[in-house]
């Protein structure tokens, strides 16, 4: 089967923003003693072949893909679009889609920060990155960070395990990169 450059409903989006504040301090907080560098900061969900939805400072919203790629190249970014290796099912495009819908407009855990940091300075002291702060997450709901929207609404269809509700993007990409299903559609040049 050949495979679009075109983005899928249900592909993720991953990007990394080394020369941005807050992306070095996630790329920092999210590597494990002995991890190799962090390759994700940021993840979003694809709504459609032309949208991404995605939790950002102001809240989820969705943008269009091709205004997205071009900031985050322009702000010296990298980016990868991974899909899943069997074909999204004609019945789960309304379910997701309804997933999807049910966040947008939910605001940004910013509380969830300082927890994801936490666990990340654990980790450097383990040398393994346990979930154990980000839990407490839990006690703002309706609030979502990046990595925790994509992990609700693929969760949700079973194509992501339970336990990536609480994963940094990092986690997500180590996750994507072993396999399980998933490859990279398409990524910019150095990612």
């Amino acid at each position: 089967m050949l495979m679009s450059d075109y983005p899928d409903v249900g592909d993720i989006m991953l990007t990394r923003m080394p020369g941005k504040y807050l992306g070095r301090r996630i790329l920092w907080y999210t590597r494990a003693r002995g991890e190799r560098p962090s390759r994700a900061g940021h993840a979003g969900v694809f709504a459609d072949e032309a949208t991404v939805q995605e939790a950002l400072a102001r809240g989820v919203v969705r943008t269009r893909w091709t205004a997205r790629r071009e900031q985050i190249e322009q702000d010296g970014g990298e980016w990868a679009i991974y899909t899943r290796q069997r074909p999204i099912m004609p019945y789960q495009r309304p379910i997701l889609a309804q997933l999807l819908k049910r966040h947008l407009g939910a605001k940004y855990a910013w509380g969830e920060l300082p927890l994801c940091a936490l666990d990340g300075l654990l980790g450097k002291l383990l040398g393994r990155e346990p979930i154990f702060f980000r839990r407490l997450g839990a006690l703002l709901p309706g609030t979502v960070i990046c990595s925790k929207l994509v992990g609700l609404v693929l969760r949700s269809l079973g194509w992501v395990p339970p336990a990536c509700e609480w994963w940094t993007p990092d986690d997500l990409a180590d996750y994507l990169d072993a396999g399980h299903g998933w490859q990279i559609r398409i990524a910019s040049e150095n990612w």
